[in-house]
């Protein structure tokens, strides 16, 4: 409120300061003024029309630019529409002028390089599912592999321990705990161990090393 009524208090003042001078000039003096007054306010009025003119010169070209590129895509789709219209209408001309062993030709072309097209679409298919299914299967039958080793009491650690003994088991002891096994019936081993011992020493004669 105070810097209103500051301001509002030199203003009047100004105002007042102003008519004592035009009261204390003469008539040429004043006119003189006056005329200043109108030169300056004509050119200020010179400025803003040219400004605004300047502006609206400005959107009218934006606005002719616009016109002329919306008038351009209309044309060229107009010309692309007529193009494909024109495309059309000859293969009609084409398909009505051929004869009907031609037509049963071109038919019948078409229709093998559709079923070529669907035969690689399935075999492409087909070889993505064999490859997740081998590779989800593999993955289980490692997986229960491992747990049957387990089971069997084998362990993959510098060689092959089996239940019952302290140290890596060699292929001899094998073949004669597999050997007294069959031989002797009724101290005969679980079924699951001999088929843990055959499958190691097959492992072992193939691969000539130690693994499961």
């Amino acid at each position: 409120m105070r810097r209103r009524k500051s301001d509002l208090g030199y203003r009047t003042r100004k105002v007042e300061a102003r008519r004592r001078l035009v009261a204390n000039q003469t008539e040429e003096e004043r006119a003189l003024s006056n005329e200043k007054k109108r030169r300056r306010m004509a050119q200020m009025r010179a400025e803003r029309r040219a400004a605004r003119l300047e502006n609206a010169q400005s959107q009218q070209s934006c606005s002719v630019a616009s016109k002329m590129l919306r008038s351009h895509r209309n044309k060229r789709k107009k010309s692309n529409l007529g193009r494909h219209t024109r495309a059309a209408e000859r293969r009609r001309r084409l398909v009505a002028n051929q004869t009907e062993e031609e037509r049963a030709l071109s038919n019948e072309k078409k229709r093998q390089e559709m079923a070529q097209i669907r035969a690689q679409r399935r075999a492409v298919k087909l070889a993505d599912a064999r490859l997740r299914a081998h590779q989800s299967c593999s993955a289980a039958s490692d997986l229960l592999r491992s747990e049957q080793n387990e089971c069997y009491g084998l362990k993959v650690d510098e060689g092959f321990y089996y239940k019952g003994f302290t140290g890596p088991i060699s292929a001899e002891i094998l073949m004669e705990e597999y050997e007294e096994s069959n031989s002797n019936n009724l101290n005969a081993l679980p079924s699951f161990q001999n088929n843990a011992i055959s499958e190691v020493l097959w492992n072992m004669d193939r691969n000539h090393h130690y693994w499961l």
